[in-house]
């Protein structure tokens, strides 16, 4: 090597007459391309090796020539037992026309890449879905040599995109349900208020079966529409709960009396009660329809009968005990609701408590059941835990905090449902709806004063000032709506007992803040006993004009 840098190769060779003839080959260019070749090897190599995107080369048949280990992880094999496979092989089988597509040249051109999404298999059976790019490259002759694969998993990205799609969608359903919810749960109130009152008026005489089946029908279909839009507000968080310390073995029996009548009798219901703590604080309406919900998902799993469980117990949960459900230590009552239908696979049950999700056939489901059941109990701050096996059924349990009963409430409210012959001002824009409170309120022995809205109310406040209750609906036309008259008349009347009315969970949540000893809320659609309940609840006593 000269000092100039250059490199020559040095060659000697013999003459015949003995003598050496020496050669010398300027291969500088020839060394310096060498050595670019192995520095680019190098670097393709570490490239190759260290990259967290899986890639592989691939025959123009298809099979797999070398893999990195990203890929092998990826899929779940050893990367030597991956260059025994074609790629065909590793890819879900409705797409692998898709894939063989992907792996045939051009016919027009020696060099392209592609990009497309497959759904692989991995090693455990279990699905990757992936960003995939194939490359041809050429050989030294200028002809296809071999494919360069790069796989991108998109799996988690994807699902991202699934479930803000979902939410996008229960964004809009909410908004649908939200506006349709206050017209909507008016039109509810009347009518089961008042075919309650009917069957009130019916349930002491005799002679009238049919009629009272007709009505008890009627009620219970009432019932499950307003199931249905509370379902969809709950969903959208566009409907306030409103929870109460209750005995659950109330409302399940009440439960197991509905499913007996509702399903078909092939079904056996039955019910167990465990232990000895059974109050929990909760929406009662939601408990109610979180139980029959799961009752009529048993029955679509028992097509040929079988036995539908609800089994109720006292639960304690130690610290550290619970692995599987994340609950904080302390005592829940449980609520496990069992059949022994068809079961789930492993991969349904995963996706059960998804938004719209439904194995049921087009029309027979809505997919929001479970869901909504889901929502309800962590509410509650509880959990929900699904164990299924196929052919044998599935077990559905609820875990909600267990709470003391509020003994002393129940006697306030017992002592205030006897007061009668009470002025009250009954505030609502719907007549039907005044109509309907008026009855039960006048059959309760009160005395009623009608107004369509805030105005009208204050007005004959102003002018009548023996007032004794306020009773108004939260949503009125004109420039006060019920909160705002309620405000009105408390700086009138201190302590005045309030019972505010509405049909939408926003307005619902905005009158949770002015809940106290003499002022409750009831959401519409109501019937005449839950309107007696919320009248006792708030004490109602004459008071005095204090300005």
């Amino acid at each position: 090597r000269p000092s100039n840098g250059r490199i020559y190769r040095l060659t000697e060779r013999r003459t015949k007459e003995g003598g050496v003839v020496g050669v010398s080959t300027d291969i500088s260019e020839i060394r310096r391309q060498s050595d670019r070749l192995r520095q680019s090897e190098r670097q393709f190599r570490a490239i190759f090796e260290n990259a967290a995107t899986g890639i592989a080369t691939l025959s123009l048949g298809g099979r797999i020539v070398a893999t990195n280990d990203a890929l092998a992880q990826m899929l779940g094999f050893d990367a030597d037992a991956l260059m025994s496979m074609r790629l065909h092989d590793l890819i879900k089988p409705d797409q692998r026309q898709s894939c063989d597509a992907l792996l045939k040249p051009s016919a027009k051109s020696t060099e392209r890449e592609a990009v497309t999404e497959l759904t692989f298999q991995r090693a455990d059976g279990s699905e990757m879905l992936a960003q995939t790019s194939c490359g041809i490259v050429q050989g030294a002759d200028e002809k296809p040599s071999h494919f360069v694969l790069t796989v991108t998993d998109v799996t988690s990205a994807r699902e991202a995109e699934n479930r803000l799609r979902q939410a996008q969608k229960m964004e809009a359903v909410g908004q649908l349900a939200g506006g349709i919810a206050h017209d909507f749960n008016n039109v509810l109130t009347i009518i089961r208020g008042n075919l309650s009152l009917l069957s009130r008026d019916l349930s002491g005489t005799s002679g009238n079966a049919d009629w009272r089946e007709i009505i008890e029908d009627a009620l219970s279909a009432s019932r499950r529409a307003k199931d249905l839009i509370q379902s969809l507000l709950s969903i959208s968080r566009k409907e306030a709960l409103r929870p109460v310390t209750l005995d659950v073995r109330n409302v399940v029996c009440e439960a197991q009396r509905l499913l007996r009548r509702t399903l078909p009798g092939n079904i056996e219901v039955s019910v167990d009660f465990r232990g000895d703590r059974f109050t929990l604080r909760a929406d009662e309406s939601y408990l109610h329809t979180a139980i029959l919900n799961l009752g009529l998902n048993a029955r679509d799993a028992m097509p040929n009968g079988g036995h539908l469980r609800i089994t109720v117990a006292s639960t304690d949960v130690a610290p550290g005990q619970s692995e599987d459900l994340p609950l904080s230590p302390g005592r829940y009552v449980s609520v496990a609701v069992g059949d022994n239908g068809i079961g789930m696979r492993a991969d349904i049950r995963k996706r059960v408590l998804e938004p719209l999700f439904t194995t049921k056939s087009r029309g027979k489901g809505s997919g929001l059941g479970l869901t909504m059941v889901n929502g309800f109990v962590r509410e509650c701050g509880g959990d929900i835990s699904i164990e299924s096996i196929q052919g044998e059924g599935t077990t559905v349990t609820l875990y909600i905090p267990y709470a003391e009963a509020r003994t002393a409430a129940a006697e306030r409210a017992r002592s205030a449902s006897g007061s009668r012959n009470l002025n009250v001002v009954l505030v609502d824009d719907d007549a039907e709806i005044r109509r309907f409170a008026r009855r039960i309120l006048a059959r309760l022995g009160h005395r009623v004063a009608e107004a369509a809205d805030a105005e009208a109310a204050l007005s004959h406040i102003s002018a009548n000032p023996g007032l004794s209750a306020l009773i108004t609906d939260i949503q009125m036309p004109g420039e006060l709506d019920g909160i705002d008259l309620a405000r009105r008349v408390r700086e009138i009347f201190n302590g005045l007992p309030i019972l505010l009315i509405t049909g939408s969970g926003e307005a619902a949540k905005r009158a949770a803040t002015m809940e106290d000893a003499e002022t409750r809320v009831i959401q519409k659609p109501f019937h005449a006993e839950e309107l007696e309940r919320a009248l006792e609840a708030i004490g109602v006593q004459k008071v005095r004009r204090t300005a």
